[in-house]
């Protein structure tokens, strides 16, 4: 469905965009920087803690990632303790593309995205949106606007309004993370 949308968007010269906030972010590019190479090491694994559903918090969190990491040719490990309820999809998720990435169904913790790396670790608690970097027992905390989301993402569209490829882009590279979560739901 969301192809066809896209393709009628793209027909009638309709701008789009997914509401995936945290890619809106002018502080991403710091981030990314915590996360090279020669400070970071080689990805080893993500975690993402979740406790509000896999379309409602991994949506998000596998669209943030995907700013830093390539997600492509994902493929499913294992399902543990997976159900539907309260109109999403809840459980513990093994995946793997080119690394390990693990979504963790909680109850009683904070949401987070946890990514490590053989030299250091990046953990990002999403609803009290800190994001901290551990190398070597010691703690930088990352400043990020994650809390302005709304507004960063207005502002995009005010600068972008009329760049619809640019807009188009961004909008087919989620579509490819809800492909993957239907993937992962669709055998319950």
């Amino acid at each position: 469905k969301l192809q066809f949308f896209l393709k009628y968007c793209k027909k009638n010269n309709i701008n789009l965009i997914m509401n995936y906030t945290r890619n809106f972010s002018s502080r991403l590019n710091k981030i990314s920087k915590f996360l090279s190479k020669n400070k970071f090491g080689k990805l080893k694994k993500i975690e993402i803690i979740y406790k509000k559903g896999v379309y409602n918090s991994c949506s998000h969190y596998l669209s943030f990632i995907n700013n830093f990491f390539k997600l492509d040719k994902i493929r499913i490990i294992k399902k543990e303790n997976f159900f539907k309820g309260n109109q999403d999809y809840f459980g513990n998720v093994s995946l793997k593309s080119t690394f390990d990435l693990n979504l963790l169904f909680t109850k009683h913790k904070h949401e987070r995205i946890n990514i490590i790396g053989s030299k250091g670790r990046l953990s990002y608690i999403t609803e009290k949106n800190q994001v901290n970097y551990l190398i070597s027992k010691k703690k930088t905390m990352i400043k990020c606007d994650f809390d302005k989301d709304q507004k960063n993402m207005i502002n995009f569209v005010k600068k972008n309004i009329y760049a619809r490829k640019k807009c188009y882009k961004i909008f087919e590279k989620n579509i490819f993370i809800l492909q993957t979560l239907n993937k992962i739901c669709k055998k319950i």
